[in-house]
């Protein structure tokens, strides 16, 4: 919906939500987490339609309805019951975390999909111990594998395990602990790990540790290159954060890019 009042929002979506649950997402056109959310909000929507309406609203041109709800960062969802607000959230979220939510305050259903936000969620298990099993019997030999250690401490910072990953990664000698592959997936568990602290919705350095965390390395250095290009005292943590985002980064050639971007800036 565009260019809707504040009495047009209450008519069209808060009495609406006397038949379903509303959610109300404000985005914006330019807004890289926006669209990195975006994926994920929709199959989740999708799993509760039968209970659940989204509506899409674009912040600057419903901004009498955003500065109502105080909404002052992009994305922010608000979640309405029966015309009431019930909850709200902001910044890039995961399909499950957002599903949790979700579910925290509705309630549970026998229509929910309880597998589809989890991918495969028995066979990421099977997967895991499987690259535990084969962790542990390198270690055994005396022998440990730097392919097995990077896949099984990959898979649980995928699962949503990063202090079992943690765990893991400190069972490594030092040979290992210096190689170039497991120095990245220790980059990428820092800035994971403090993606889930505490910090401002409003800074883009939170928004970007998140995406990280989803794995979309993209969505988060183009959010950190804005901040950058906005700072003109070239010591914004957005530059700092953005170092480490790319030493985390699997893919080199792309990191490089997005280095040479950076070194550009000045």
């Amino acid at each position: 919906m565009t260019d809707l009042s504040l009495l047009q929002f209450d008519r069209q979506v808060t009495q609406a939500s006397q038949q379903h649950w509303q959610l109300v997402s404000f985005t914006g056109q330019t807004c890289a987490p926006c669209k990195a959310q975006k994926p994920a909000l929709q199959q989740v929507v999708q799993q509760l339609s039968n209970r659940l309406q989204l509506v899409e609203l674009d912040a600057e041109q419903c901004q009498a309805v955003a500065a109502h709800y105080q909404v002052r960062s992009l994305p922010t969802l608000l979640l309405f019951d029966r015309g009431e607000l019930v909850s709200r959230r902001s910044g890039v979220n995961s399909a499950q975390s957002l599903k949790q939510w979700l579910v925290h305050h509705m309630g549970e259903s026998n229509d929910l999909d309880g597998d589809a936000v989890v991918s495969s969620g028995s066979t990421a298990a099977q997967h895991i111990d499987a690259l535990l099993q084969g962790w542990q019997r390198s270690l055994t030999k005396g022998q440990p594998c730097e392919r097995t250690l990077q896949q099984l401490a990959q898979a649980l910072i995928d699962d949503g395990q990063s202090a079992r990953a943690a765990q893991v990664l400190q069972q490594a000698d030092d040979t290992l602990q210096r190689s170039p592959a497991i120095a990245q997936i220790q980059s990428q568990l820092q800035l994971y790990l403090q993606s889930i602290q505490p910090q401002s919705e409003s800074d883009p350095c939170n928004s970007a540790l998140t995406l990280v965390a989803q794995q979309q390395f993209d969505a988060a250095l183009t959010l950190l290159l804005q901040a950058v290009a906005q700072d003109e005292q070239h010591s914004s943590p957005a530059r700092t954060m953005m170092v480490k985002v790319l030493n985390a980064m699997p893919d080199r050639q792309q990191a490089q890019h997005y280095r040479r971007q950076l070194l550009a800036m000045g």
